[in-house]
């Protein structure tokens, strides 16, 4: 009787222990859900942007798919990376034709964009040092002249009294912290207030924001207007 009683005790034992582990399990995973881990504190965010293809495209990344399906005039999410020396390849979506391959050396704890404009080997990308929003109480608002035009372009608000940004040239990008509010802005040439296109624009406070000013034909560029967004980092 009493060898059956002990084995009863340490079949609950071991079913309690079992229910344990189960529960501990469940809460890890609720919290994998709650909480990715932080990337590192030397990481580098990189963003690929393509005007000069009509189809999307796949970004690999020292040989890895890190992208897929990129549209044109479509900012990619910012993709974390270690510092130091990569290769960017980008193809034509879903097959293997290589359409252009680029070495970057990127430094610690930057953020940065590369657009093409075409995509060919013999034209050098653009690569531009994007500013970091350090004030949560503001948005971080940035222009980019991707036209590829002589000229430069204005950016005012909506009853053209106030100047957003100023002169901006093709090849050129500018940032400027602002108060996360709902705003129209207009697009003008330099020294002319005539409207070559609208800007509307609601932003938050702590977000980034990305006003993209693209070719096409005739003399008013594509806007595209877009919060910032980062890859999830998984670290794997």
């Amino acid at each position: 009787m009493l060898f059956f009683d002990c084995v009863r005790r340490n079949l609950y034992s071991l079913l309690a222990v079992m229910m344990c582990c189960c529960l501990f399990g469940k809460v890890n995973a609720n919290e994998a859900l709650l909480y990715d881990p932080e990337p590192p504190a030397d990481s580098t965010y990189l963003r690929i942007i393509h005007t000069g293809a009509q189809r999307a495209v796949d970004v690999h990344i020292d040989g890895h798919l890190r992208m897929a399906n990129l549209r044109p005039a479509t900012p990619s999410a910012y993709i974390i990376l270690p510092p130091g020396k990569h290769e960017l390849t980008i193809r034509t979506a879903g097959k293997s034709q290589i359409l252009v391959t680029t070495p970057l050396i990127l430094e610690s704890g930057r953020s940065m964009t590369i657009a093409y404009n075409t995509l060919s080997t013999s034209i050098k990308p653009l690569l531009f040092n994007d500013k970091l929003n350090a004030n949560h109480l503001k948005a971080m608002l940035s222009v980019y002249n991707l036209t590829g035009r002589n000229g430069t372009f204005d950016i005012l608000t909506a009853d053209g009294k106030t100047t957003v940004f100023s002169s901006i040239h093709s090849g050129e990008n500018m940032d400027l912290p602002v108060n996360p509010v709902s705003v129209e802005l207009i697009l003008t040439k330099t020294g002319n207030k005539v409207a070559r296109g609208k800007i509307p624009i609601s932003m938050i406070a702590g977000a980034a924001y990305s006003v993209l000013l693209l070719p096409r034909e005739g003399e008013n560029p594509l806007i595209y207007i877009g919060q910032n967004k980062t890859e999830r980092y998984t670290a794997k």
